[in-house]
């Protein structure tokens, strides 16, 4: 493990292309100079489409995305017409999620939604789940929850994914079935890991327990699953985490297993407990003071007018 330093970027990076079943690619902010009109730069992306998965320049999709949505309101309606065709191919609807992911907000709920209709094939339906995702709009949060439990195992894994990011505890029995699952692929995993919410994976350490000397997990992965136990877990888990650092060689991840042990430790020794909370607008504190005891107020030491309300 090279990089034990996230941010979240990257880790939406990690996440981006689930739902096409793709290897997930990181982002690049960088810009080629030059200026095209939106024909050109859909003959360049569609160029990028034809390769195979191996060669796709995600990178320059999504310079090409930036530049088609800088041309109006409408300038993304190529990308979302190779969604809507039925007969483009997977690698071109991979590289449109790639592609739209970014610029996907309400406004395009109502074109979304259509797709994930079941006369369409189970790849447009997860590709417009996933990116409903971005959407915090009620009818688009209540589709992907019902994808959840759609027939279609892949629609129902990518919905159910989705909705875990959310923080929607009604999908946690999808998203146990999937981590259980004897064919859970490392992808799948390394989804769970990074994308469930503080206020869910406090309820759910084992599955960072055993994910932090899973080396089949990516870094990313194994590094969110030391620094959820680093900040929740309590003197239970450091048997587990030590018998990963005896197994461990890499120099990064060593230091912050030792670091982990560190802090549950001292966390104990000062009577300190982890806890999050769910504060408005989806932003997780943690809490690592216990609570003093209230302290009672003796009948006799409130006013009677107090007493009397």
């Amino acid at each position: 493990m090279k990089h034990l330093c996230i941010v979240s970027a990257l880790t939406c990076a990690l996440l981006l292309l689930s739902a096409c079943g793709a290897q997930p690619i990181p982002t690049t902010t960088n810009t080629k100079p030059e200026v095209k009109n939106g024909t050109d730069l859909m003959a360049e992306w569609n160029d990028l489409a034809a390769t195979d998965y191996d060669h796709l320049d995600f990178d320059r999709a999504m310079i090409i995305a930036n530049e088609l949505a800088l041309q109006g309101p409408n300038g993304l309606n190529p990308l979302f017409e190779v969604l809507e065709d039925p007969t483009a191919p997977k690698m071109a609807k991979i590289l449109a999620v790639a592609s739209l992911s970014p610029h996907v907000n309400d406004s395009h709920s109502a074109r979304l939604i259509p797709l994930t209709d079941a006369q369409n094939d189970s790849i447009t339906r997860g590709c417009a789940a996933h990116l409903l995702g971005n959407c915090y709009a009620a009818d688009a949060f209540f589709k992907v929850r019902e994808l959840a439990h759609d027939d279609d195992e892949h629609v129902s894994k990518v919905a159910s994914m989705v909705m875990l990011r959310k923080g929607d505890v009604e999908v946690l029995p999808n998203i146990m079935k999937i981590w259980e699952s004897p064919d859970a692929s490392a992808k799948d995993r390394d989804e769970i890991v990074l994308g469930m919410p503080p206020m869910i994976a406090m309820k759910h350490l084992d599955i960072f327990t055993d994910s932090i000397c899973d080396e089949k997990l990516s870094d990313a992965a194994r590094s969110r699953a030391i620094k959820v136990l680093t900040e929740m877990a309590g003197p239970d888990v450091v048997p587990v985490i030590k018998a990963c650092l005896d197994e461990t060689e890499d120099d990064a991840t060593r230091e912050a297993l030792e670091a982990a042990i560190a802090t549950i430790e001292k966390r104990e020794a000062e009577g300190k407990t982890a806890a999050p909370i769910q504060m408005p607008g989806g932003v997780d504190l943690v809490f690592q003071s216990k609570p003093e005891a209230p302290t009672e107020t003796a009948p006799e030491d409130v006013p009677e007018e107090e007493q009397n309300k």
